[in-house]
Formats: C-alpha cells, structure tokens, sequence
C-alpha cells in the first residue's frame, strides 16, 4: 500500500510539463504599455504653487481669511452671523430673488423678485416681479402692484410727511408712482436704462437720457434743472 504522501506515478514529469506550458505562455502574453503615475509629480507641483502664493501679499491675506475661516476666529463671527446695528436690514438682490437679512443674521428670500430698494425710512421695498412693479414689505406681503413691460430698476424719494414717490425705468421711459401706488405717469422718453438716482429729501431725479447726457428733473413738474 502507498502512503499518502508519496508522489502518484509520473506525477513530477506531469508538473514539470505544466510548468513549461505555463511559464511559455507567460513570456508570450502581449505586453501593455505601463502607465506613468503623474499624482506625486502634481502633487509637488501644486505644493510649490502654494508655497510660491503664501510668499506674496495677496497670498498672505487669503491664507489668513482661510485660516480664520477654518478656525472660526470669534472677530469674525459678528460678520458672518449679524449685522452691525442692532436694529439694521440688509437688502441683497440675487439670481434667485431678494433677500432681506435681520440684525440677527435671519434671513427671508423673496422669491422671484429682482432689482428691490428700501423706501427712505426701511419700512417697505420696490421691486419688480415678472412684469409688475410692487411695494412690499419685508416679510413678503404686497401693498400694491402695477402693470408695466420692461419694468425695472425702481428708487425710493421722500420729500418728508409721508410724500414719497417711486421713480422706476419701464423700457426707454421713466415712470414715477405714489408711494400709495397712484399716480402713475411718465417722466421722459429715450432715457438710457441705468438706475435713476433720487436727491435725498426731494423728488428731483437725475438720470441718463439718449444722447448720454445726465438729465436732473423735477419728478412732479417735470421741469428741468
């Protein structure tokens, strides 16, 4: 009887031969070209690009914002997380609406709503929605809209006692309305669409006319100054 772990007959020739099929077969296979690792390489490069942008000024200050941003330096907090008045807003118009940011830092999206402004005292805004220019509040709700194509880029006046107007570009016209959202009418024609500006406590408007000249008029005549 053949102990169990004896060689079977012919089986050291038999593995040899597998052997020889193998190893041929091996040094047969198609050879791939062998891809070259760029990370370490990058990797330095982009080490060095850091290195060569801390040295500089510009560098210097990035790099602090950063790191105060990492490590949430507490001078920082009163930037990120209120405002500086206690009892401040901030209007901020963006791609997807008007934000109204709180002395606390909380803030309300007015969806859809672009190119807003505060009245004088900050109490409602102006801003155009679609094809609307409306007076709102803060918090959303509508006083009062009006109609009007193109309608864009509307400013605030006050002339004291509650006297306020909104003075706003309906294509090439300026328009002026009530601060109660009557009296619309059309100021001048032909008049480039930059935002008009208000001279404080009055409603005498200047604005860019056609001919790229700056226009001061009196909202309620009409009269030029």
């Amino acid at each position: 009887m053949r102990r169990w772990d004896e060689p079977a007959p012919d089986e050291r020739e038999a593995g040899d031969r597998t052997w020889e099929v193998v190893r041929s077969a091996y040094e047969e296979r198609i050879r791939l070209p062998r891809k070259r690792d760029w990370r370490p390489l990058a990797i330095a490069v982009a080490a060095a690009v850091i290195v060569a942008g801390a040295a500089s000024p510009v560098g210097h200050a990035v790099f602090g914002s950063l790191r105060d941003a990492v490590r949430g330096e507490q001078n920082a907090r009163p930037a990120l997380f209120s405002l500086p008045s206690p009892h401040s807003h901030l209007l901020v118009n963006s791609a997807e609406g008007a934000w109204v940011v709180q002395s606390d830092g909380s803030k309300r999206l007015l969806d859809g709503y672009r190119d807003a402004s505060w009245s004088p005292h900050g109490l409602f805004l102006a801003a155009v929605h679609g094809e609307e220019l409306r007076a709102l509040e803060p918090n959303g709700d509508v006083h009062w809209s009006v109609a009007r194509a193109a309608a864009a880029n509307p400013r605030w006046s006050n002339q004291g006692n509650g006297d306020e107007r909104v003075a706003y570009l309906a294509g090439s016209t300026l328009r002026v309305i009530g601060g109660d959202g009557r009296g619309d009418r059309a100021v001048a024609r032909g008049v480039v669409r930059v935002t008009p500006a208000g001279r404080p406590g009055t409603h005498v408007l200047a604005y860019v006319n056609g001919a790229g000249k700056i226009v001061v008029r009196r909202a309620d005549s009409g009269a030029v100054r």
